[in-house]
């Protein structure tokens, strides 16, 4: 069964960033990012290859104060799903059935991400002074925008083509999937717009300025031709009212979750360390009592009784006799640990395995691995001056996770060429642990008067993550900012 329910795996926020969305277009890849306030998450997309299976690796490096570390079993903390990739190729013909109106849902988001984030990068390029002095500002600006709206009306009528004698379940998932797309649409209009706000801020020049002027109303044309439509529906809009925008967000995010759930994949987690723990204990116990039989056997060889009476052997047999009943469970220990290490090196603490459901409810292994949390705690030197000999302890949680895709059987191709696994780790448990988000500082402003202020005291914390896959390797290093209130950035580490 699966152990989070599918409502937190989607997490009931706004549309994503197209930015986030969008993935590589072959190998492997991962990406490293504060979820929300208390998760960071890492997702590692996997090629798909009908023909052959794909192994890969995955570790996750996670360093704490060992202070301000909690050993709660970190299981508890780790939240972890698939999902296929959203396809990349469109589908042709007419939509007849709601897993083709589903999947053509999400190219069409997929194509309205991509529209949006071309239209960020060349406002970029504008703001960089990186762009064809031959070429019309206006034209090649707007061709994004326009590549969207022509993208959005026609997946309209698209998807609201009906064909005679349609179930109702149909009929309504159309509607669904219009008003879906429209919300789509309004997001990445308003990633352009907040490029467009950057380039007028930042670039002076008249041409860009003009540039600018013309494309922002297009954007107000589009975005008035969209919100019209979902007034005309009796939907909700985005009005510049807090309830409404809370409303209008709230039916976002379920829309998100209905139509991206038909690439999540179901998830079934079997827990090694468990299983293997009475034995081990058993091994372990078996080890231990039979060390201790066999010194006591060679002890006893001792004369007990001489002429000059009770040998000095009863003495030692009694001393070494409770010394080893005493010593018992922890040679019991010595050994369980020592066996649990070696069965976690080569089993892992938890198998996971990833089912694709087909709309017939045939159920397809898509991927399979072996998962395990390690904590070391290490002195670390002293940042300042090492040469002191100052140490201070650090704590490194490892996570690993090793699998490999599946094959698909001949003649029935994968619905996307990618899997996403997607793993989000809870660090609320440190924050109690840290001190207040703010200390106040005395300071003296430029007309000389001493003022008080307060100053934000945050905790850096360092974050690895390595992906393997046949020739392919990537890494990063990342610093992890936080403090009580929560997490707030991550950037890469400079070397």
């Amino acid at each position: 069964m699966r152990a989070e329910s599918r409502d937190d795996e989607h997490a009931a926020t706004a549309p994503s960033a197209p930015e986030a969305r969008l993935a590589p277009a072959s190998g492997c890849s991962v990406a490293v990012s504060v979820h929300d306030s208390t998760r960071l998450e890492w997702i590692a997309t996997i090629p798909l290859r009908p023909e052959r299976a794909e192994r890969y690796r995955l570790e996750v490096l996670l360093a704490f104060p060992s202070q301000d570390f909690t050993p709660r079993t970190p299981w508890k903390r780790l939240q972890s799903s698939a999902r296929f990739d959203v396809p990349q190729r469109a589908q042709a013909g007419p939509i007849a059935d709601l897993h083709s109106l589903r999947l053509h849902t999400l190219e069409v988001t997929r194509l309205l991400a991509r529209a949006a984030e071309g239209f960020r990068r060349h406002c970029v390029d504008l703001r960089l002074g990186q762009v064809d002095p031959r070429l019309d500002t206006t034209t090649t600006l707007a061709i994004w925008l326009r590549n969207a709206v022509g993208t959005l009306a026609l997946s309209h009528d698209r998807v609201r083509t009906q064909t005679v004698g349609e179930p109702e379940a149909l009929l309504r998932e159309r509607a669904l999937a219009a008003e879906y797309l429209s919300v789509e649409g309004l997001w990445a209009f308003t990633v352009m717009a907040q490029a467009l706000d950057d380039v007028a801020r930042e670039v002076t020049d008249a041409t860009v300025q003009t540039a600018v002027t013309q494309v922002r109303g297009e954007l107000a044309t589009a975005i008035s031709g969209e919100v019209a439509w979902r007034t005309g529906g009796g939907l909700v809009e985005p009005r510049p009212d807090p309830a409404a925008l809370e409303a209008y967000l709230f039916r976002a995010s379920q829309l998100k979750k209905h139509f991206e759930g038909v690439l999540y994949l179901d998830r079934e987690t079997r827990d090694v360390d468990s299983r293997v723990q009475p034995w081990i204990a058993a091994l372990a116990t078996a080890a231990a009592g039979a060390t201790a039989f066999l010194i006591q056997a060679a002890i006893l060889r001792l004369p007990i009784v001489t002429s000059a009476g009770i040998s000095s052997g009863v003495i030692l047999l009694a001393l070494a006799g409770g010394a080893l009943y005493a010593a018992r469970e922890r040679f019991k220990e010595i050994g369980r640990a020592w066996l649990k290490s070696g069965v976690e090196r080569f089993l892992a603490q938890r198998a996971i395995r990833f089912f694709a459901t087909a709309p017939n409810g045939h159920r397809r292994l898509v991927a399979h691995g072996r998962e395990s949390f390690e904590t070391t705690t290490t002195l670390e030197p002293d940042p300042l001056n090492p040469l002191l000999g100052a140490t201070s302890p650090r704590t490194a949680l490892r996570f690993v996770h090793e699998g490999r895709t599946d094959t698909a059987p001949r003649g029935e191709p994968w619905p996307a060429d990618r899997v996403r696994l997607l793993f989000r780790f809870d660090f609320s448990p440190i924050f109690p642990r840290l001190h207040d988000p703010l200390k106040p500082i005395a300071v003296v402003d430029l007309e000389g008067r001493v003022q008080v202020v307060d100053a934000p005291r945050v905790y850096r914390l360092p974050v690895k993550v390595w992906l393997h896959s046949g020739g392919s390797h990537e890494e990063h290093t990342l610093t992890l900012t936080v403090n009580k209130l929560g997490l707030h950035r991550l950037d890469a580490t400079r070397e």
